[in-house]
């Protein structure tokens, strides 16, 4: 299992992003939401067409979840597809949250930079563009990765054997710069 490097970065940035505790649309006002509607939020999701076009198990994941009352925070099983979201955990974004990690792989970091860009993903499906903007610029502001790292290509032998003569350069140039030491009596 790859290390978990990010996480810390990623909950700061939820925290940051002001979507904890949005208001629920037919209250008015943050008040936790129920298992059934944290399941249709989660199905809405996950059954949306942006969703499924960038994620090809999208729609088995939706057949096989269940959410479930638990305690304290949310818990995602992915091997049962089970989700356990306690009182704190029943609101918008902690339930996307816990869908994400249905959705990543299991080789992969729980909060690396695939499950980072699934859950900007699930956001936009299941709370709309305003919300995976703010979310989405929060992960900016606090350096959380989600796009995939750039690969870059080998150095040529001949690309290798110019940029050590150009540090070369560049140092004894630096030394001839430099001023030289002074004499201690």
């Amino acid at each position: 299992m790859a290390r978990d490097t990010q996480r810390s970065k990623l909950y700061d940035a939820e925290r940051a992003s002001g979507l904890e505790h949005v208001s629920h649309p037919r209250r008015g006002h943050w008040e936790p939401m129920t298992v059934p509607e944290c399941q249709a939020l989660a199905q809405k999701a996950l059954r949306s067409a942006y969703v499924r076009r960038r994620h090809p198990s999208a729609e088995r994941v939706a057949r096989r979840s269940t959410f479930e009352y638990g305690r304290s925070g949310g818990r995602a099983n992915q091997f049962t597809g089970e989700v356990r979201l306690g009182l704190w955990a029943r609101q918008p974004l902690v339930v996307l949250h816990e869908v994400a990690h249905l959705l990543t792989p299991s080789s992969e970091p729980a909060h690396g930079w695939k499950f980072a860009a699934t859950f900007l993903d699930l956001v936009r499906a299941g709370m709309g563009v305003e919300a995976h903007d703010k979310l989405k610029a929060s992960f900016t502001k606090h350096k959380v990765r989600f796009r995939a790292p750039q690969k870059r290509a080998p150095l040529s032998p001949e690309r290798k054997a110019a940029l050590t003569a150009q540090l070369a350069a560049a140092r004894q140039a630096k030394a001839a710069a430099s001023p030289p030491p002074k004499e201690t009596p």
